[in-house]
């Protein structure tokens, strides 16, 4: 379950990874944060006055959701949110241990959040957790791989093929 940015007005608020608060480009990470919150205010007044407008026959909420619905994609992704889960422990334990194999500290701060109220709750249940070198190698590996076209150009993935039935088949 999470925080939807859909339905609900962002006022602000927003994360600010450690490698940009570390790095000389913190203050302009902010300024661009704050300055996004402000055009997605500022849009978000419009759509809906757009929105009510062009559908006098809606419903006020209705107005309001289809606005932020379409604003929200001016937001940082380093805004604040919520989320909830229902887990079993195996699978908990599992969240954990690839949070901790990732090369992010975002991630990497979730995994000791998320071992420290597990263990508070369930300490017999949460034992094995610690960063994987498979998937910390795997993740990295991935970032690689390229795939050779048939011009010699390198590039990320191209799509060269697919099953136009594969709706249809499935």
């Amino acid at each position: 379950i999470e925080k939807s940015q859909r339905y609900i007005e962002i006022d602000s608020g927003y994360v600010v990874p450690k490698e940009i608060a570390e790095s000389g480009f913190n203050n302009r990470f902010r300024e661009t944060a704050d300055s996004m919150f402000k055009a997605y205010d500022s849009v978000y007044r419009e759509l809906a006055e757009y929105v009510r407008k062009k559908h006098p026959d809606w419903k006020e909420i209705d107005i309001e959701n289809r606005a932020k619905e379409d604003a929200r994609f001016i937001l940082p992704t380093a805004t604040f949110t919520q989320f909830g889960m229902t887990i079993n422990s195996r699978n908990y334990e599992y969240l954990i241990m690839r949070l901790k194999s990732q090369n992010l500290s975002e991630a990497n701060a979730v995994a000791e959040k998320l071992l420290q109220e597990g263990t508070r709750i369930a300490p017999s249940l949460i034992k094995y957790t610690d960063s994987n070198p498979y998937f910390r190698e795997s993740y990295e590996a991935i970032k690689k791989v390229k795939i050779a076209t048939s011009d010699g150009e390198r590039r990320r993935v191209k799509l060269v093929d697919y099953d136009k039935e594969g709706d249809n088949i499935v």
